[in-house]
Protein backbone atom coordinates (compact mmCIF):
# COMPACT_ATOMS: atom_id res chain seq x y z
CA UNK A 1 0.00 0.00 0.00
CA UNK A 2 1.37 3.50 -0.85
CA UNK A 3 1.58 6.63 0.99
CA UNK A 4 -1.90 8.29 2.12
CA UNK A 5 -2.05 12.10 0.75
CA UNK A 6 -4.20 14.05 3.54
CA UNK A 7 -4.34 17.38 4.49
CA UNK A 8 -4.03 18.57 7.99
CA UNK A 9 -7.48 19.93 8.10
CA UNK A 10 -9.83 18.97 10.80
CA UNK A 11 -11.11 15.17 10.03
CA UNK A 12 -15.32 17.11 10.39
CA UNK A 13 -13.65 18.88 7.03
CA UNK A 14 -12.33 16.67 5.01
CA UNK A 15 -15.31 14.00 6.04
CA UNK A 16 -18.13 17.01 5.21
CA UNK A 17 -16.19 17.72 1.84
CA UNK A 18 -15.94 13.82 0.68
CA UNK A 19 -19.93 14.27 0.67
CA UNK A 20 -19.16 16.44 -3.08
CA UNK A 21 -18.33 16.11 -6.45
CA UNK A 22 -15.78 18.68 -7.82
CA UNK A 23 -14.63 16.61 -10.57
CA UNK A 24 -15.41 19.23 -13.29
CA UNK A 25 -13.93 22.44 -10.66
CA UNK A 26 -10.76 24.09 -10.39
CA UNK A 27 -9.14 24.55 -6.81
CA UNK A 28 -6.76 27.31 -5.77
CA UNK A 29 -4.46 26.52 -3.09
CA UNK A 30 -2.27 28.55 -1.39
CA UNK A 31 0.36 26.67 0.72
CA UNK A 32 1.08 23.38 -1.07
CA UNK A 33 1.81 20.08 0.65
CA UNK A 34 0.38 16.35 0.89
CA UNK A 35 -3.02 18.37 0.22
CA UNK A 36 -1.41 19.38 -3.26
CA UNK A 37 -2.12 15.50 -4.25
CA UNK A 38 -5.05 15.08 -2.04
CA UNK A 39 -7.04 17.87 -3.94
CA UNK A 40 -5.85 16.52 -7.36
CA UNK A 41 -7.94 13.02 -6.64
CA UNK A 42 -11.16 15.44 -6.03
CA UNK A 43 -10.68 18.44 -8.74
CA UNK A 44 -10.33 18.55 -12.26
CA UNK A 45 -7.24 21.18 -11.79
CA UNK A 46 -4.74 21.96 -8.98
CA UNK A 47 -3.22 25.20 -9.18
CA UNK A 48 -0.85 25.32 -5.80
CA UNK A 49 1.21 28.13 -4.86
CA UNK A 50 3.95 28.01 -2.42
CA UNK A 51 6.70 29.84 -1.20
CA UNK A 52 9.37 27.84 -0.25
CA UNK A 53 11.32 26.46 -3.59
CA UNK A 54 12.58 22.83 -1.28
CA UNK A 55 8.89 22.25 -0.30
CA UNK A 56 8.27 22.85 -3.97
CA UNK A 57 10.67 20.21 -5.21
CA UNK A 58 9.55 17.55 -2.71
CA UNK A 59 5.98 18.42 -3.91
CA UNK A 60 6.52 18.10 -7.54
CA UNK A 61 8.62 14.93 -7.01
CA UNK A 62 6.28 13.53 -5.17
CA UNK A 63 3.15 13.91 -7.43
CA UNK A 64 5.62 13.16 -10.83
CA UNK A 65 6.27 9.90 -9.19
CA UNK A 66 2.78 8.82 -8.62
CA UNK A 67 1.68 10.53 -12.05
CA UNK A 68 -1.04 13.24 -10.68
CA UNK A 69 -0.83 15.58 -13.35
CA UNK A 70 -3.44 17.89 -13.05
CA UNK A 71 -1.64 19.91 -10.42
CA UNK A 72 0.29 23.12 -11.23
CA UNK A 73 2.86 24.48 -8.76
CA UNK A 74 3.37 28.17 -8.75
CA UNK A 75 6.47 29.53 -6.39
CA UNK A 76 5.21 33.25 -5.06
CA UNK A 77 7.05 35.72 -3.17
CA UNK A 78 6.12 38.72 -1.22
CA UNK A 79 4.91 40.33 -4.40
CA UNK A 80 2.21 38.17 -5.15
CA UNK A 81 -0.70 40.85 -4.77
CA UNK A 82 0.47 42.26 -7.76
CA UNK A 83 0.83 39.63 -10.03
CA UNK A 84 -1.73 39.50 -12.33
CA UNK A 85 -1.42 35.46 -13.24
CA UNK A 86 -2.41 35.28 -9.54
CA UNK A 87 -5.65 37.31 -10.10
CA UNK A 88 -6.86 35.87 -12.80
CA UNK A 89 -6.24 32.34 -10.92
CA UNK A 90 -8.02 33.39 -7.96
CA UNK A 91 -10.98 34.86 -10.37
CA UNK A 92 -11.38 31.57 -12.05
CA UNK A 93 -10.90 28.90 -9.31
CA UNK A 94 -14.24 28.02 -7.79
CA UNK A 95 -12.61 26.70 -4.56
CA UNK A 96 -9.41 29.03 -2.93
CA UNK A 97 -8.24 27.15 -0.18
CA UNK A 98 -5.44 29.04 1.59
CA UNK A 99 -3.10 27.20 4.12
CA UNK A 100 -0.19 28.58 3.67
CA UNK A 101 2.95 29.70 5.83
CA UNK A 102 1.42 32.26 7.83
CA UNK A 103 5.08 33.74 8.67
CA UNK A 104 5.76 34.23 5.53
CA UNK A 105 2.69 36.49 4.31
CA UNK A 106 -0.26 36.30 6.84
CA UNK A 107 -3.57 34.74 6.03
CA UNK A 108 -5.64 37.72 6.13
CA UNK A 109 -3.78 39.46 3.14
CA UNK A 110 -4.17 36.45 1.19
CA UNK A 111 -8.50 36.35 2.51
CA UNK A 112 -8.46 40.58 1.86
CA UNK A 113 -7.13 39.57 -2.12
CA UNK A 114 -9.48 36.50 -2.64
CA UNK A 115 -12.35 38.64 -1.24
CA UNK A 116 -11.73 41.23 -3.83
CA UNK A 117 -10.91 38.66 -7.19
CA UNK A 118 -12.72 35.71 -6.35
CA UNK A 119 -15.67 34.97 -8.63
CA UNK A 120 -18.94 35.42 -7.07
CA UNK A 121 -20.08 31.57 -6.43
CA UNK A 122 -16.76 30.29 -5.28
CA UNK A 123 -16.21 28.60 -1.77
CA UNK A 124 -12.90 29.74 0.18
CA UNK A 125 -11.71 27.41 2.74
CA UNK A 126 -9.61 29.06 5.56
CA UNK A 127 -7.77 26.36 7.88
CA UNK A 128 -6.33 26.91 11.49
CA UNK A 129 -8.59 29.77 11.72
CA UNK A 130 -8.24 29.66 15.60
CA UNK A 131 -4.31 29.83 15.04
CA UNK A 132 -4.84 32.95 12.26
CA UNK A 133 -7.64 34.91 14.16
CA UNK A 134 -7.31 38.44 12.04
CA UNK A 135 -8.02 36.05 8.85
CA UNK A 136 -10.78 34.32 10.83
CA UNK A 137 -12.56 37.29 11.62
CA UNK A 138 -12.34 39.25 8.49
CA UNK A 139 -13.94 36.22 6.85
CA UNK A 140 -16.50 36.02 9.19
CA UNK A 141 -17.68 39.60 8.94
CA UNK A 142 -17.84 39.67 5.09
CA UNK A 143 -19.30 35.52 4.47
CA UNK A 144 -21.36 33.01 5.51
CA UNK A 145 -19.97 29.96 6.89
CA UNK A 146 -19.44 26.39 8.41
CA UNK A 147 -16.94 25.68 10.78
CA UNK A 148 -15.44 22.19 11.53
CA UNK A 149 -13.83 22.52 14.62
CA UNK A 150 -11.52 19.62 15.69
CA UNK A 151 -7.98 18.44 15.85
CA UNK A 152 -5.81 18.69 12.71
CA UNK A 153 -6.07 15.30 11.11
CA UNK A 154 -2.11 15.17 10.79
CA UNK A 155 -1.60 16.46 14.12
CA UNK A 156 0.20 13.20 16.74
CA UNK A 157 -0.25 16.44 19.39
CA UNK A 158 -3.95 16.73 19.00
CA UNK A 159 -3.85 20.69 18.89
CA UNK A 160 -8.00 21.93 18.30
CA UNK A 161 -7.97 23.85 15.29
CA UNK A 162 -11.26 24.94 13.06
CA UNK A 163 -11.27 24.14 9.41
CA UNK A 164 -13.99 26.86 7.68
CA UNK A 165 -15.71 26.92 4.85
CA UNK A 166 -17.11 30.34 3.63
CA UNK A 167 -19.32 30.13 0.70
CA UNK A 168 -21.28 33.22 0.22
CA UNK A 169 -20.53 37.23 0.57
CA UNK A 170 -22.67 39.18 3.47
CA UNK A 171 -24.03 42.02 1.68
CA UNK A 172 -26.12 44.92 2.87
CA UNK A 173 -29.13 43.48 1.64
CA UNK A 174 -28.27 40.46 4.75
CA UNK A 175 -28.11 42.75 7.44
CA UNK A 176 -31.40 44.54 9.76
CA UNK A 177 -31.44 48.13 8.90
CA UNK A 178 -33.38 50.13 11.91
CA UNK A 179 -36.16 52.44 10.86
Amino acid sequence: MGKQYLPGMTFKFLEYFNKFNFKDKICLEIGSGDSTIYWSYHFKKVISYEHDLEWIKKIKKEYETIQRYNIKLIHYDKDIFINEKFKKNISEADCIIIDNDPYFIKRDEFCFFTKLYRKKDSLIVLDNGTWNLHAYDYMQRNFFSKDFPGAEFKNENNKKTVTTLFFEEKTKDYYFTSK
